[in-house]
């Protein structure tokens, strides 16, 4: 789950003791706890406006101080504001800057009182808590975390246990590091426990991080509400705290909400009160929890309502109940399942999932308590499609998962936030497959994760997906595909070459040994070690770790060229890192531990072997004639690509020809060959016309997997042709693959198609269309009219939900601003949020520049019906729309000043908008346009510089594709024209 931060100024306050009285005398009012203090903020809407000035005032107090300002120990400091920082926008961060806490003070017990106030004009909450804290080694001063918080510093009060006040001597704010640090009077003892006390105020943001605020309508009318969204490092923007995954505690939460509203947190209520001092003001106060990360700590406040089955329980706003019939249902059986493979029960007495209105990723494995984006728990049956219905599916196992790999057992530092989310991405498909077996899941894992991730991996840009990282900014550029998606890749490895019984039963030992701790990689590679060497998995001298550290500690990947000799019956194998450019093959390579799977013509029993770190190696004892083909990478179940002497090439192609010669090989193994192979030839280790000889078998083809990975593929070689004038040459070739299995798929659904077909024909229709096929727009353009010219549009849609998406943008581009202006009418009035998603992507298809300006315009405005969580879907749709390139660059270019005051809070949001707003370059001159347009903002630019990086690196990828390879494909394209252009009408 992704989520980020951002650094506080370097401010350190100093004032007079008068200065000190005035402002004691300003924040009286700020304090919690208090019955008059409660009663005054929410009934009076002076007072109320008044909080906010006076945190914006202690704000502008912090900033006007000199950062090289020290502090009169004798002198009282009474608040401290840590407030938003400016450093990252200013692209002044550090990286390299340690921000670990100190190791001489652990928190054992926080007790966390909280009260939000959600009415406009007030959205501000105030809290105290009181940390149990554990003393390790003599020291002066404690430092935990705070961010974007006002600190009453004449409330903190230390008592050791004895009850005895422990007197603060004064109050400091690194805000480079968000710490807060309390130094004292005398030296703390060591193997002793003392309690913190500290009360604080701070405003409900509208930025999806730490505690915020979300909305939706009913009945035109806004309903607020409250929610949290810690990891990685936001925790501290709700309470004070030590705010590290490894520094586990026990919680004790008590929330106040309006009798209206309820609330909802990781643990069950065990009662509620009235504040006395507050008319129609309740609290909620929850049993204690087990020890976790403050990261997974998590409330809401609502008017939500809830669906139970058991313990097991949803919430969503009361219009959107129906959508959420099918989580309930999934969610305690993807549960049960977890709960049998890890051989581990789920530990806490509930578990509550809520959709919210307002969530910047997909969903948030809170324990306890899983926080998602509406379009990954709800699903409409008649309105939303079946991949939506995946979608939901797979989000729920990856979160569930999460509950074992990152709640039950954390990563000491994020360094291995792999282990949480490259297990989870892994489980996701295990657990999808578990409950809905008939979606074939797991194959559709080498196509959606594997193939896709290596297109990122072989970046200079990449990183390895266990990597050192040492402030929020770097802490947030590693939730990417790496960590995700080439984590779970390689788990799916180590899952074949240990076997999936010695793989459950190392990871059942590695959790009941780390149990409410946390752990390493090497913890793992430990307890799989001890099992795969007790079932002879693996020779005694050799370990998992040893294998595993090639794959998590380096960068990229390899590539294994298979070469025959085929007259002395040999095969030799030879490992190197597979780069973007064969020509920059450095002698001085690293080198992975390979698990070698391969089986031939004429023996189909999968046989292995290990490559270990050594760059080559041969198997004498293969017997093979000349006419027999080898194929490697069984299932494509390692990470690496496979290249082949051309001749074997030639075998498999032709097997591929032969009359369903293709169906020898296994769906992802026929999948593999074609993305291998065109990756190849587009970084120059092989031949285009081999590549684009053996996607001539697919005419033949009508499994989903292979077409998926097709697409994948030839899409890049469609990017890179379709504004060159050989086009044509390019739609000649692609419409006669289709042909047939356009034919095959059809236009229409059936409820009785497989998952896997019903892919197919998206795909498929999705391509055809694009590449101008009549009978396909003539479809898409009669079903969008009927429903246009429905009577009542927003409740009869007779377009199956399956293909939306294909004929929402088909007859979008096709039509004009009537067409348009519709569909923005039924994404305002639609409850459904996968709904609105299809038809914000449609909405990007458009042909009139002037309305996908305003588009743009629209998705980074506040009040214009396009939430800041789907402003990158905007972008994206427009980037996708070859008319529509050339303007979300512009807008880039001449608007980031607007981005980032819209998005900046959010990196992760804005990160996405600037990656689709430049992948699209290809040409020398725009991609010289786009260096000097960096040169000249880099300082603005450094808050999303990961992600210029690496698109600058995939920008000179596709020029040298253009230089190197154009011309190539143009040729054959000529010959597959003049050979094939009597065969297709």
């Amino acid at each position: 789950m992704d989520a980020v931060t951002t650094f506080g100024k370097q401010n350190r306050l100093s004032i007079s003791k008068n200065f000190a009285l005035l402002l004691v005398i300003l924040f009286i009012g700020c304090l919690v706890g208090t019955g008059v203090l409660v009663y005054h903020l929410s009934s009076c809407t002076t007072t109320t406006k008044s909080i906010i000035e006076k945190i914006e005032v202690c704000s502008k107090i912090s900033e006007n101080v000199s950062t090289t300002e020290i502090v009169d120990e004798k002198e009282i400091t009474t608040t401290t504001a840590v407030a938003i920082t400016e450093a990252a926008e200013k692209g002044a961060t550090n990286k390299s800057i340690d921000v670990r806490l100190p190791q001489s003070v652990f928190p054992d017990f926080y007790d966390l009182k909280l009260i939000p106030f959600l009415q406009e004009g007030n959205f501000t909450f105030h809290g105290q808590v009181d940390i149990k804290i554990n003393v390790t080694e003599k020291v002066n001063n404690i430092t935990l975390h705070a961010d974007e918080l006002v600190i009453n510093e004449a409330s903190i009060i230390l008592h050791d246990k004895e009850n005895k006040t422990i007197p603060v001597l004064k109050v400091g704010n690194d805000s480079d590091r968000q710490f807060l640090v309390i130094y004292l009077t005398k030296e703390l003892d060591p193997e002793t426990q003392y309690n913190l006390h500290i009360e604080f105020t701070g405003i409900l943001n509208d930025v999806m991080q730490g505690f915020y605020r979300s909305s939706y309508l009913v009945e035109q009318k806004v309903r607020w509400i409250a929610a949290t969204q810690f990891q990685a490092t936001d925790a501290r923007k709700a309470f004070p705290c030590f705010d590290e995954p490894a520094m586990k505690a026990k919680f004790k939460l008590s929330l106040a909400r309006p009798k209206n509203m309820s609330t909802i947190s990781n643990m069950r209520i065990i009662s509620s009160e009235a504040v006395k001092e507050v008319e129609d003001y309740e609290w909620d106060y929850y049993e204690e929890s087990v020890p976790m990360s403050t990261y997974l700590v998590a409330f809401v406040v609502s008017d939500f309502v809830s669906l139970h089955n058991g313990n097991f329980s949803v919430w969503v706003r009361k219009d959107a109940q129906a959508q959420a019939k099918y989580s309930l249902d999934a969610g305690p059986k993807i549960l049960k399942y977890f709960e049998d493979f890890f051989q581990i029960k789920f530990p806490l007495p509930k578990l509550d999932m809520i959709a919210l209105p307002d969530f910047a990723a997909g969903a948030m494995e809170n324990w306890g308590l899983v926080t998602y984006r509406e379009t990954a728990m709800l699903y409409e049956e008649g309105v939303s499609s079946r991949s939506s219905l995946q979608r939901v599916t797979s989000v729920i196992a990856h979160e569930l998962a999460h509950q074992w790999f990152g709640n039950l057992v954390t990563p000491k530092w994020w360094t291995d936030l792999w282990l949480n989310e490259g297990f989870a991405s892994y489980m996701e498909y295990v657990g999808t497959n578990a409950v809905e077996p008939s979606w074939k899941v797991m194959d559709q894992f080498v196509v959606h994760e594997l193939q896709n991730v290596l297109e990122l991996d072989v970046l200079k840009s990449s990183h390895p997906v266990s990597i050192q990282v040492n402030n929020p900014v770097e802490i947030n550029d590693i939730f990417d595909r790496i960590s995700y998606a080439k984590g779970a890749t390689i788990i799916r490895m180590m899952d074949y070459f240990l076997s999936t019984k010695i793989f459950k039963q190392g990871l059942t030992s590695y959790l009941n040994n780390r149990t409410y701790s946390s752990a390493e990689q090497d913890d793992l590679w430990a307890a799989l070690t001890e099992e795969a060497h007790k079932h002879n998995v693996l020779n005694t001298n050799l370990t998992v770790k040893q294998i595993m550290d090639t794959w998590t500690l380096q960068t990229g990947f390899p590539l294994v060229t298979v070469t025959r000799s085929y007259n002395k019956n040999s095969v030799s194998f030879k490992q190197e890192k597979f780069t973007l450019q064969r020509e920059e093959h450095n002698a001085s390579q690293v080198l992975w531990w390979i698990p070698i799977t391969y089986i031939s013509s004429n023996n189909k029993h999968i046989n292995s072997t290990w490559m270990s770190v050594d760059s080559n190696v041969q198997l004498h004892n293969i017997t093979l004639s000349d006419a027999d083909w080898l194929l490697v990478n069984v299932d494509q179940r390692g990470y690496y690509r496979v290249n082949y002497d051309p001749k074997n090439w030639q075998l498999l192609i032709k097997q591929l020809l032969n009359t369903n010669g293709y169906t020898t090989f296994s769906t992802t193994n026929r999948a593999q060959m074609i993305d291998d192979s065109l990756n190849l030839a587009a970084a120059g280790y092989l031949d285009y016309e081999i590549a684009l000889n053996l996607t001539t078998y697919l005419v033949h083809e009508k499994d989903c997997i292979p077409w998926m990975s097709a697409f994948e593929s030839l899409d890049y070689v469609q990017e890179m042709m379709v504004k060159s004038a050989d086009f044509d040459k390019y739609k000649f070739y692609m419409t006669s693959l289709i042909k047939n299995i356009y034919a095959h798929v059809g236009f229409e659904d059936s409820p009785n198609n497989t998952q896997l077909t019903i892919y197919n024909r998206m795909e498929v229709l999705w391509r055809a269309c694009y590449l101008g096929n009549i009978d396909c727009i003539k479809n898409a353009v009669a079903y969008f009219y009927n429903w246009k010219s429905a009577p009542n549009a927003d409740t009869y849609n007779p377009i199956s939900p399956n293909l939306k998406n294909i004929i929402y943008c088909v007859a979008i581009r096709a039509g004009g601003q009537e067409e348009w202006d519709f569909a923005w009418q039924r994404y305002l009035a639609s409850n459904v949020g996968s709904e609105k998603d299809i038809i914000m992507s449609a909405l990007g298809c458009s042909r009139e520049t002037w309305i996908l300006s305003r588009y743009l315009y629209w998705a980074v405005t506040d009040g214009s019906g396009i939430r800041k969580q789907d402003s990158p879907r905007v972008f994206s749709s427009v980037s996708s729309n070859i008319i529509g390139q050339d303007l979300v660059y512009r807008f880039f270019k001449n608007n980031w000043g607007l981005l980032k005051q819209h998005l900046g809070s959010s990196l992760m949001l804005l990160n996405a908008v600037v990656k689709t707003c430049i992948s699209h370059i290809n040409t020398e001159k725009d991609l010289q346009d786009f260096k000097i347009f960096l040169a000249a903002h880099s300082e603005e630019l450094s808050v999303v510089s990961k992600t210029i990086e690496q698109s600058l690196e995939q920008i000179e990828a596709n020029v040298r594709w253009m230089n190197n390879h154009y011309a190539k494909v143009v040729e054959w394209l000529k010959w597959y024209k003049k050979v094939h252009s009597k065969l297709t009408v």
